[in-house]
């Protein structure tokens, strides 16, 4: 299922000085260039370690809830879960109450709360966003 980035982060993990000197470039005709291409390199490392380097929001988007009590999410560590939205069965978009689930943060999975069960979605693609 997808995963999507909603807010890109404020600075890379390699700043366009740094970049510039590591590749021994002095002018700045190529600044955008070379900062397109630090972007380029963080989202290719995050993709194959499914890590995120720098603070960004995601959202991991399911078919389904699954059956059992825990969620993982890549992409971590999380730190927050700021919402959890479903499509009922009647096809209307819900939010899951956060009294209703929590983030183990050590391990970047949501829980679901004793003796809860997930809500039943609709069956279309997409039906949970997790944010």
């Amino acid at each position: 299922m997808p995963n999507v980035i909603i807010t890109e982060p404020e600075v890379e993990p390699l700043s366009l000085v740094e970049a510039k000197a590591h590749l021994v470039v002095e002018h700045d005709e190529d600044d955008s260039l070379i900062a397109s291409y630090v972007k380029a390199a963080r989202r290719a490392c995050e993709m194959m370690q499914w890590r995120s380097y720098i603070t960004q929001t995601r959202e991991e988007r399911l078919d389904r809830f699954g059956h059992g009590v825990c969620i993982g999410l890549p992409y971590g560590p999380v730190q927050s879960i700021t919402s959890i939205k479903y499509t009922d069965t009647a096809g209307v978009e819900q939010t899951l109450s956060a009294d209703n689930y929590s983030l183990d943060s050590a391990t970047g999975r949501v829980v679901l709360g004793y003796g809860l069960s997930w809500p039943i979605t609709r069956e279309i693609p997409n039906a949970v966003k997790i944010r």
